[in-house]
């Protein structure tokens, strides 16, 4: 009761106006530090939530570089094929071409053979099955470049002589080197032998003895078939037409006329093609130049007739040392073949000047019939000269890199 009574006065105290309670101290709670509150696991979970989906864009990150890898190599391994390719067609280009070689040469043994019986009885180890898959491969684009090697020979064999005064001694109304000049001769099989031929009417000019021949249409029909899509095929129907008019025509004049449209026309389409559809050409080419031989005879008789003219051509002799740099290196190189080299002079100069004179020409000429002829008949002259295949070829070869060369300075 005392105690009550006391509790109850103190109160009255305290209601006193003016009067100031007490403050009681209250100490902190023992063990310290920060006390966890409901909030805190709200924070607990959005920590898990990135952790795990920080996990999962890790794995999707390495997943996106392993792709990015296999991708890279793929690529890497399509570009070996590619270089591959490359690297057999310029082989093809350069490999030795020698007739008696190519005669004389045997197929190689059986690929599968070889393989075979070097797999399953000496090392009976798969680490070796690539290299016998190579090995396969290897002999059997052997075999193949062999095969088409000596197909080609034969052709150039059988039309090397009975081409040589035909119309593919004509020679080019471009100004360009001599492989675009109608490369002396029948050699459009030859050309398509070294594997590329960069825009030359010499390949195309053999196309010229197809006049008449049963399966003209077809010719066509490959031929366009060649052509890239890129390309402007109206060039290869505007080739058909001249065709049809040179198969209808008599007069003389008139056929003239239309192989000069059909060396020009000629000369776009092979501005259009890539290095491929190229030799794809010259190889279309040489087949069909087998079964057209006899009809050469009767275009050399068309194209020669009236053209034994002396007149001086009309476009200007400009002096050999006033000559452009690339027609120098044209006559030099030349005359480094060695059967021109022991060419006689006071008949090889004479043409070969003539020739140069015409690129010369600072502005293009366009050449009338005659100069036509006596172009032409300037490159039968010096064609009369290289006496055997190899130095043909040298020829043309040394032709087609110094056209290459000087691509750019060449005014059409």
């Amino acid at each position: 009761m005392n105690a009550e009574a006391n509790r109850e006065s103190n109160a009255d105290n305290n209601l006193i106006v003016g009067s100031v309670p007490k403050l009681i101290y209250t100490p902190p709670p023992l063990g310290g530090g920060h006390q966890a509150v409901a909030t805190e696991s709200l924070t607990t979970d959005r920590q898990a939530y990135m952790r795990k989906h920080q996990q999962a864009f890790r794995q999707r990150k390495q997943k996106y570089i392993e792709d990015l890898e296999r991708r890279c190599n793929e690529q890497r391994a399509e570009i070996s094929r590619l270089n591959a390719c490359l690297d057999l067609t310029a082989s093809m280009a350069v490999a030795p071409r020698t007739t008696g070689i190519l005669a004389s040469a045997t197929p190689s043994p059986p690929a599968s053979t070889v393989a075979v019986e070097f797999d399953t009885t000496r090392l009976q180890c798969s680490d070796f099955a690539c290299f016998t898959h190579l090995a396969a491969l290897e002999a059997q684009i052997e075999n193949l470049r062999a095969e088409k090697y000596r197909e080609l020979i034969n052709v150039s064999r059988a039309s090397w002589h009975s081409d040589s005064q035909s119309v593919t001694n004509l020679t080019s109304i471009s100004r360009i080197p001599l492989t675009t000049m109608s490369a002396f001769g029948s050699n459009q099989n030859e050309q398509a032998v070294m594997g590329y031929v960069a825009h030359p009417p010499a390949t195309f000019l053999s196309a010229v003895q197809l006049y008449g021949a049963p399966n003209i249409g077809n010719y066509f029909e490959n031929l366009a078939s060649i052509i890239s899509p890129l390309s402007d095929t109206k060039v290869v129907d505007r080739i058909k037409k001249i065709y049809d008019g040179l198969v209808r025509s008599i007069d003389t004049n008139t056929a003239r006329s239309l192989v000069l449209r059909l060396l020009r026309e000629h000369n776009r389409l092979f501005d259009l093609c890539n290095i491929v559809e190229r030799a794809q050409i010259s190889d279309l080419l040489a087949e069909y130049v087998m079964a057209t031989q006899k009809h050469s005879a009767q275009f050399t008789l068309i194209l020669n007739a009236r053209s034994t003219s002396e007149c001086p051509p009309t476009f200007s002799t400009i002096p050999e040392s006033e000559w452009p740099l690339r027609v120098q290196k044209i006559k030099a190189e030349i005359k480094k073949v060695p059967s021109l080299s022991r060419a006689e002079s006071g008949v090889f100069e004479p043409c070969i000047n003539l020739l140069c004179n015409y690129w010369a020409q600072p502005e293009f000429h366009e050449l009338n019939t005659e100069e036509f002829f006596q172009l032409h008949k300037a490159v039968q002259t010096i064609s009369s000269f290289v006496d055997n295949v190899e130095d043909m070829r040298q020829l043309l070869l040394t032709a087609e890199i110094l056209r290459e060369s000087s691509k750019r300075e060449l005014v059409r």
